[in-house]
């Protein structure tokens, strides 16, 4: 029990210091703080929105604390946050893009129906693996679609699923083979970085890798997370 505490504890201190920064980079008004994040366009190596002063993206979704509160609700940070009179907070997210460009950029035939026909796209990827879904597909296969985008090793996703080392490579052989055109491309786009040192975006956006001189793929797994 009081390793649980102590993690609360913890917790609660980091949310407290976000918190603490929220109101120093805020306006002060009468019934509490305005505040006003700076979103960029081009902040970062990838090119995705960022924001800073204060980063609003970083809010937790998930209670904090839960074991120290004796109604076992805890904190929800975003809760803190509200809209001025006559104003509403709107919440905009893409819905599972990585997944929708690992079958675009690939072009893989089966996935990029499955975009088509919509609906959740990591239930649609079980049911074609498994021929049928259960719920207890889905988070294997979540890992798998961003596992694999991300660079993740078999171990780390065995790790993630709770599964044994051999378990999960069979499903992601089955998963390549369910989807026969993701690995190739996954091949072509590892043999271009490795020859040229970047990847180029549709848009001629270059993203360069300073570890490309490395061959050692542990070295390397680096080096995809840490651009120029």
């Amino acid at each position: 029990p009081i390793v649980k505490t102590v993690l609360s504890l913890k917790q609660l201190g980091t949310i407290t210091s976000y918190l603490d920064s929220y109101e120093v980079k805020s306006t002060p008004l009468e019934d509490g703080w305005l505040v006003s994040p700076s979103y960029n366009l081009a902040g970062t190596v990838t090119g995705r929105l960022s924001c800073n002063n204060p980063n609003l993206q970083q809010v937790s979704t998930n209670p904090v604390g839960l074991d120290l509160d004796p109604n076992g609700v805890g904190i929800r940070v975003r809760h803190v946050f509200q809209a001025r009179p006559g104003y509403k907070i709107v919440g905009i997210d893409y819905k599972q893009m990585e997944v929708v460009g690992f079958a675009v950029f690939s072009n893989e035939e089966r996935m990029t129906n499955l975009v088509r026909q919509g609906g959740d796209m990591h239930e649609q990827v079980a049911k074609l693996m498994f021929g049928y879904y259960d719920p207890k597909y889905r988070v294997p296969v979540k890992i798998l679609n961003f596992g694999l985008l991300y660079g993740l090793g078999d171990a780390g996703m065995a790790e993630m699923m709770a599964k044994p080392l051999d378990e999960t490579q069979q499903l992601k052989q089955l998963y390549f083979q369910t989807f026969p055109g993701i690995q190739p491309w996954m091949q072509e786009v590892e043999t271009e970085l490795a020859r040229k040192g970047y990847v180029t975006y549709w848009s001629g956006r270059r993203r360069r890798i300073k570890e490309k001189k490395y061959h050692y793929r542990g070295v390397n797994a680096l080096g995809y997370r840490d651009w120029e």
